[in-house]
């Protein structure tokens, strides 16, 4: 099982069985040396590869799981620290991170990505949003995302300054995003 290890800086292993330590990849404290992990907030794994969300560095790291070593890294564009949700299929992996909006300090985004498994090339990215809504207002991740089948579920909040306490569930097309169901309460 691997896990990200956000205040320590690092990832890190430990057995399915008894979950007793194995070993670990990154610095105990703070460091920024390209090869560490700074603020990292999720991972997801497959039986070769994990793929790990490194917010502080601005970036996801595709790490071979026998070596640890890095495979790709691709730039992600976080302004803030946000708790990345990452999970993958047999060709992609998918993110969803909040973000401080391009058009107003004042208001946050949710971004939902999919890119390559391969080399980490972006694919698809769209900011998410209630649907009919065209206002600049500011919605939050809450929770993970799920992949099921043809489908990405997300969740998440209208965190803003006219917060309603509305929470949004959505079901999602994984080839293009395009919106499937959606519920609010």
């Amino acid at each position: 099982i691997f896990t990200v290890d956000l205040y320590n800086h690092r990832i890190k292993e430990h057995q399915q069985k008894d979950l007793s330590f194995i070993r670990m990849k990154g610095t105990l404290g703070l460091s920024d040396s390209a090869t560490s992990y700074h603020v990292p907030t999720g991972i997801t794994c497959d039986e070769s590869n994990c793929i790990v969300a490194d917010e502080g560095n601005y970036r996801w790291t595709k790490i071979d799981v026998s070596s640890l070593g890095i495979i790709w890294q691709v730039t992600i564009d976080y302004n803030t620290i946000g708790d990345t949700s990452l999970d993958q299929d047999e060709n992609y992996v998918y993110g969803a991170y909040n973000k401080i909006s391009d058009q107003s300090v004042n208001h946050q985004e949710f971004v939902l990505e999919k890119r390559f498994k391969g080399n980490g090339e972006l694919v698809n990215r769209i900011i998410v949003k209630p649907e009919g809504s065209v206002s600049l207002s500011t919605y939050a991740m809450q929770g993970d995302i799920a992949l099921r089948g043809r489908y990405v579920y997300i969740t998440f909040t209208n965190s803003g300054v006219a917060r309603d306490g509305t929470f949004y569930i959505q079901k999602r097309l994984k080839t293009d995003f395009s919106l499937y169901l959606k519920k609010a309460d």
